[in-house]
């Protein structure tokens, strides 16, 4: 019977993938014909991505997403990006107003959390690191993309008026959470360019050299104070390596007096900025 089902599940699954690329406008079905189609199953962002391999083996990346979802920022970013970072190329966008389609070249190389390191954590730690410097130091003179404090609690009051947040934050209601934020702000914002997301899935490997190749999912690229970046890196190895690496991390980074209010901050109002 499990085997049936699971067969059923993937004939339905079959149906819907060639429904959906019938549905695509005509200048991208083009630009894609022939293609292999595989989803990507990792992230929680509500949007699905697709990477397609043509014939001759080279791939690009396809992101599709439905209201509230808005892949405008993330193209925004990509094109101004180019030639700063080493990010996807923006090779197509359309907003038909029900659906929009971001495509994008690849980035070869391997997620930080791939298996494929799991003897080699602490050069991965260290890459992180390295990363992480290499996006707060591009200069923001002229960066339209503001994520400063007064930006993201504005986002995050629309998030909670609009429903697009989980109903309970490890036990606290959303507004419970926001009266925390307000009552944490920070005095002070050292301002860099950060990434939004910076999280293990979003910075690509190379195997061979244990180098960065760059970096991906770009919706949340702007003006902040580092911590914004440092909240969700942290997080995202307690996730994905344990605590153990936390100290680590810090001390390739640079750190030497860690700034627990700030992080703290950080993390409150980061669990109001993602649409669930």
């Amino acid at each position: 019977m499990a085997g049936r089902d699971a067969a059923t599940n993937k004939a339905d699954y079959m149906t819907s993938l060639a429904a959906l690329q019938k549905s695509l406008p005509p200048d991208l079905q083009a630009l894609i014909a022939d293609v292999a189609w595989h989803e990507n199953q990792i992230g929680w962002s509500g949007v699905r991505v697709f990477r397609l391999t043509a014939p001759d083996g080279s791939a690009r990346y396809l992101k599709i997403a439905e209201p509230p979802h808005d892949l405008t920022p993330e193209m925004q970013r990509l094109e101004w990006l180019q030639g700063r970072l080493p990010v996807p190329q923006l090779l197509y966008f359309a907003d038909t107003f029900t659906h929009q389609y971001l495509l994008m070249s690849e980035i070869s190389g391997l997620v930080a959390f791939h298996d494929h390191f799991k003897d080699q954590r602490g050069r991965i730690i260290e890459l992180l690191a390295e990363g992480l410097r290499q996006i707060h130091s591009v200069p923001v003179t002229d960066c339209p993309f503001d994520n400063q404090i007064a930006a993201l609690i504005k986002r995050a009051r629309l998030n909670i008026f609009e429903g697009r947040v989980s109903d309970k934050i490890e036990g606290r209601s959303p507004h419970e959470v926001l009266a925390e934020v307000l009552a944490t702000r920070p005095d002070e914002e050292n301002l860099v360019f950060t990434h939004g997301d910076y999280c293990l899935p979003n910075v690509l490997i190379d195997p061979d050299s244990l180098t960065i190749n760059g970096y991906i999912d770009w919706g949340q690229g702007g003006i902040a104070d580092p911590y914004y970046d440092l909240t969700q890196v942290v997080r995202s190895i307690v996730y994905n390596f344990g605590e153990d690496w936390v100290a680590p991390f810090w001390e390739a980074f640079g750190v030497a007096e860690i700034d627990q209010d700030k992080l703290a901050f950080f993390r409150k109002l980061d669990d109001l900025l993602w649409i669930v």
